[in-house]
């Protein structure tokens, strides 16, 4: 009898995504710019398919310095509202 043998592969998968911009005064630059909020999830994949998210970050990106501020806790919270409440918005106007 022949000894079965299996192979597992197990990972991650990062996948960002720019959900929005505003228009905010830089913290590092000074300039009054379009700012990019981007959202960045990791995946736990299993063979190479994503199964669940393992994390979710959101960032705010200067276009003029290349500043990049983490949003955290409540700020992330609200940040995300905001969005929901923009993406709702888009949803109804398409419709």
């Amino acid at each position: 009898m022949m000894p079965l043998f299996f192979f597992l592969i197990w990972g991650s998968k990062t996948k960002p995504a720019v959900r929005g911009a505003f228009e905010y005064l830089c913290k590092n630059c000074g300039h009054k710019t379009v700012h990019a909020i981007t959202s960045v999830k990791r995946y736990f994949t299993f063979f190479f398919i994503p199964i669940f998210a393992v994390s979710h970050k959101l960032f705010m990106n200067c276009n003029a310095c290349g500043y990049t501020l983490e949003f955290k806790d409540e700020a992330r919270e609200k940040m995300l509202e905001k969005l929901d409440k923009i993406d709702e918005k888009k949803e109804k106007n398409e419709k």
